[in-house]
């Protein structure tokens, strides 16, 4: 069986005042968007429970035909004056829906933590690339569970 780990991307800023949201629906729907950097982001990040991922590492997992991501939609950055000391980015980003069941290389797991979960392959993948303050955990479906009971 192939080893899964927690996927625990940092956080670089936060969803800019353009961020388009539709609280009608559970979980919300996000129509577009603003991203504002306060450092230099890894190729993969998050806030809260949404998910971005830079558009050359999307790339290399479709073109690897890794499952459990879907709906890419490009978003807007911009940078945080007041904070930012570092290099500007000029890739784009996506921000992506995990749709993944444990038989997808990610997905997400309604845990207390809403944690997200890639395969060993989709680990080793996202090592090949910007990943600085991105952690890996090994998963133990057993722990997973105990949590849930504590």
């Amino acid at each position: 069986m192939d080893k899964k780990y927690f996927l625990k991307p940092s956080s670089f800023g936060e969803e800019g005042e353009n961020t388009i949201f539709d609280f009608r629906f559970f979980p919300i729907k996000t129509y577009h968007v603003e991203y504002v950097f306060l450092v230099y982001p890894d190729d993969i990040f998050c806030a809260g429970r949404d998910l971005y991922v830079a558009a050359k590492l999307y790339d290399a997992i479709i073109d690897a035909g890794y499952t459990g991501l879907d709906n890419a939609r490009l978003i807007t950055y911009k940078l945080d004056p007041q904070y930012y000391n570092s290099e500007i980015p000029s890739q784009n980003y996506y921000f992506v829906d995990v749709i993944g069941t444990p038989n997808d290389d990610i997905y997400f797991e309604l845990d207390p933590t809403f944690s997200f979960i890639v395969s060993e392959r989709m680990k080793a993948l996202m090592k090949q690339f910007r990943i600085k303050y991105t952690v890996f955990e090994e998963y133990n479906q057993y722990r997973s569970l105990q949590i849930l009971w504590v």
